[in-house]
């Protein structure tokens, strides 16, 4: 005779047995499934955030030697890619700086342009002047003029400049001169007048 404690399990209690297993199995696989999603998404963030840009656009007055300037920096972490760029006068888009000058001084200026037009990138941690007018009277009349409030709205100045850029990650914000902050987009529309400088 057998002994009744060498016995196999019933067939029933072998099958709960194989199926609790199995459905412990899924879980635990599902789990690390979930828990790998999870961690890639938070790697994609975090390499976003280290590529991410952050332009800002400023005004300079008597700088050593060289007047007034406005410029444009990257305090950000990854490069900028401008996509866009918009400067007007009262309202009204420009082509180039020798336009924005006869629009502000009703004649040309003696200054020195830089490039910042669609197409260029600033590099994290630089800055650039993107016109600059050397010390003398054209200077002053140049910056009283740009920052005079428009006389349609006050809370607005006669210089505006905007500008549009993407990270590395094709993730876009728009700047303006009269903004602190950048404001997040979808994507880069094309300026009213094209920017030539």
């Amino acid at each position: 005779m057998t002994d009744p404690q060498q016995q196999p399990p019933p067939r029933r209690a072998r099958l709960f047995l194989d199926r609790a297993l199995s459905a412990s199995a899924g879980v635990v696989a599902l789990s690390a499934l979930a828990v790998s999603l999870y961690q890639t998404k938070i790697m994609r963030e975090q390499q976003r955030a280290s590529a991410w840009p952050y332009v800002r656009v400023g005004h300079n007055w008597d700088q050593p030697g060289h007047g007034y300037a406005i410029h444009v920096a990257n305090d950000g972490l990854g490069p900028a890619v401008v996509r866009a760029v918009e400067v007007r006068v009262d309202g009204v888009a420009r082509p180039n700086w020798d336009a924005v000058a006869r629009a502000l001084l009703g004649r040309d200026a003696r200054a020195y342009f830089t490039t910042f037009h669609r197409g260029s990138v600033l590099l994290p941690g630089t800055e650039r002047s993107i016109v600059q007018l050397p010390v003398d009277s054209e200077a002053v009349a140049f910056w009283r003029e740009a920052q005079r409030p428009l006389p349609s709205d006050t809370s607005r100045e006669r210089l505006e400049i905007e500008a549009c850029y993407c990270s590395l990650y094709d993730e876009c914000w728009r700047i303006a001169s009269d903004r602190e902050e950048p404001r997040r987009v979808a994507a880069c529309e094309p300026p009213r007048a094209p920017w030539t400088n």
